[in-house]
């Protein structure tokens, strides 16, 4: 009975921290949000470019982290037995 007891104030102990720490973040993002609107700052909106394709079927050279097949100067000489 011990046992159960020390497990639920336990649980009972998470949950409450998790309430404090939802209702705090809360708070911060609410008044981010009515300084932002009080000062007139415009929202903020990410602007993402897509990157120029050349539609190669090797999208990790495309990426940029794997060497391009057709770039031979990179490639190591092979060795002569």
């Amino acid at each position: 009975m011990q046992r159960a007891r020390v497990g639920l104030t336990g649980l009972a102990a998470v949950g409450l921290v998790v309430m404090i720490a939802t209702a705090v973040a809360t708070g911060v993002r609410r008044s981010a949000t009515e300084n932002a609107a009080a000062v007139g700052a415009p929202p903020v909106v990410a602007t993402v470019t897509a990157p120029v394709t050349d539609d190669s079927s090797e999208p990790l050279a495309t990426l940029g982290v794997a060497p391009d097949s057709k770039d031979n100067s990179t490639q190591s000489p092979k060795p002569t037995n």
